[in-house]
């Protein structure tokens, strides 16, 4: 409204200044035609400034999230390990802006998950236990810290349920997708794995 009203003044002195042109034809002027005339440019502008100005602004935004992403990456106190931040869009930073939980999931690529087969359903079978613990796992347990238990895939490997226990296991190991990156040129063979669920 500031730009439209300092416009429709300069039209007004730019209108007197220049009202004698043999080619501009203008009716004869009153103090009433001439509000009339600064109101009718006011609204013109108004119409031309609301398409451009916020084109403009979602231009400097997205140049400001660029920014951002930029000093993210850059930022030195963002690092774990060796693992630098990586922004990999330009709204990474107003996506952080609006993180109140965080979750995790089965590939760890939030934090270094150890999630273990507790309990394994093949075929409406959900009472087999492949733990040192026969009982189900109750809803407060979050954390099982042991090695992958095997006592119990054998108890069944070899009985009828064999295909449908590989099937399962197979589903289990590779229900995500796996990206492949190699960490720098020297190691050739030894690249780091990220992954992403599909489920």
């Amino acid at each position: 409204m500031f730009f439209c009203a300092i416009s429709a003044v300069s039209y007004a002195l730019w209108s007197n200044l220049w009202q004698d042109n043999w080619y501009l034809e203008r009716p004869e002027e009153t103090i009433g035609t001439k509000i009339r005339e600064v109101i009718e440019v006011f609204g013109r502008l108004v119409l031309q400034f609301t398409l451009f100005v916020p084109i403009s602004l979602l231009t400097t935004l997205e140049i400001v999230k660029v920014v951002q992403g930029y000093i993210i990456s850059r930022d030195r106190k963002m690092v774990y390990g060796d693992v630098k931040a990586q922004t990999n869009s330009a709204g990474t930073a107003d996506d952080l802006g609006c993180v109140t939980h965080v979750f995790s999931d089965k590939t760890g690529t939030l934090t270094e998950n150890c999630m273990l087969i507790n309990t394994l359903g093949i075929m409406g079978d959900l009472n087999r236990h492949f733990g040192p613990n026969p009982h189900s796992m109750q809803p407060c347990d979050t954390h099982v810290s042991q090695k992958f238990p095997t006592r119990g895939i054998k108890a069944v490997s070899t009985g009828k349920d064999e295909a449908n226990l590989r099937r399962s296991l197979l589903v289990l190991g590779l229900c995500h997708s796996v990206l492949r990156q190699q960490r720098d040129e020297s190691d050739s063979d030894d690249g780091a794995h990220q992954g992403t669920p599909v489920a």
